[in-house]
């Protein structure tokens, strides 16, 4: 099966944003972490 290339640069992109989603709420989590 062979994807269209608006259909694979929308999966990279979806994964880019949740790679950074799962990062940001680790990083925001790391630092809330020692202040409570």
């Amino acid at each position: 099966m062979e994807m269209s290339q608006g259909g694979s640069m929308k999966m990279v992109s979806l994964i880019a944003l949740s790679c950074a989603g799962i990062w940001l709420i680790l990083h925001g989590l790391w630092m809330w972490l020692p202040l409570r």
